[in-house]
């Protein structure tokens, strides 16, 4: 858990409770404030990825996730990377079946960015393209909000 917030960054959904806190007034106690209400959240939290941890995935379950998660990103238009490339892990150790690490190792590398892809332009031909990384904050909250939601679902799929 503690790598995967420090690296990721970590957005779970709409189950918990959203913190924000303006730059501006009496900022100290807001920030004190929200770091009770994540402090309460954090237990629920730890159970979500147990819960994930337990789950194994198949190649298929996690294409699918994969699938889920560029249209997420790109929307209906054609993704310029293929689903495989989101579910192929950056470390050895990441190397596991499990939900939980599915959905890290896609979520790091949509958030990361990097990925070599094609991408088709206006006359119809095809160029080579990079993915970019994803440095806009409302950006980022977005796409971490819609993976951790497929996220459950599968989990829910899984759990039935």
């Amino acid at each position: 858990m503690l790598r995967f917030v420090c690296t990721n960054s970590l957005v779970a959904g709409e189950r918990f409770e959203d913190v924000r806190v303006p730059h501006k007034g009496n900022i100290q106690h807001d920030i004190i404030e929200g770091v009770y209400t994540v402090a309460e959240d954090f237990p629920h939290l730890i159970d979500a990825s147990e819960t994930m941890k337990e789950i194994t995935l198949l190649a298929d379950e996690r294409r699918v996730l994969a699938e889920a998660s560029l249209v997420a990103r790109y929307g209906e238009e054609e993704s310029p990377i293929r689903p495989e490339q989101i579910i192929e892990p950056r470390r050895r150790e990441d190397a596991a079946q499990s939900l939980w690490m599915s959905y890290n190792v896609i979520q790091e590398n949509m958030i990361r960015g990097g990925l070599n892809g094609q991408r088709r332009i206006a006359e119809g031909r095809i160029r080579r393209s990079q993915t970019r990384a994803i440095n806009g904050i409302d950006q980022n909250v977005t796409l971490n909000r819609a993976l951790w939601t497929l996220a459950e679902g599968m989990q829910r799929l899984k759990t039935r």
